[in-house]
């Protein structure tokens, strides 16, 4: 769930990606997208392996990854929205 939220951070628009950080930066934070990205994509089976085996039931498992989903993606389209909506 929380590859789903980076990976849509990692493929805004380079337009987007301008307006948050200015051209000069866009190779660097396109390249750190990715590697943060792959980073969570090799972490999210360990995870979920060790969870699986300290006994956690799988509805448990994905109410805890639906949380961390809302609690990382929310903030950030709040701060997204703040931003935009200030700049106009």
């Amino acid at each position: 769930m929380l590859f789903a939220t980076v990976r849509a951070l990692w493929s805004l628009s380079a337009g987007a990606w301008v307006e948050l950080f200015g051209s000069r930066l866009i190779g660097t934070i396109r390249s750190l997208s990715s590697s943060v990205a792959i980073l969570i994509t090799a972490a999210a089976p360990w995870t979920f392996e060790l969870t699986l085996d300290a006994g956690w039931p799988l509805e448990l498992m994905l109410l805890v990854s639906a949380a961390l989903m809302l609690g990382v993606s929310w903030p950030l389209g709040v701060w997204w929205r703040h931003r935009h909506y200030r700049a106009t």
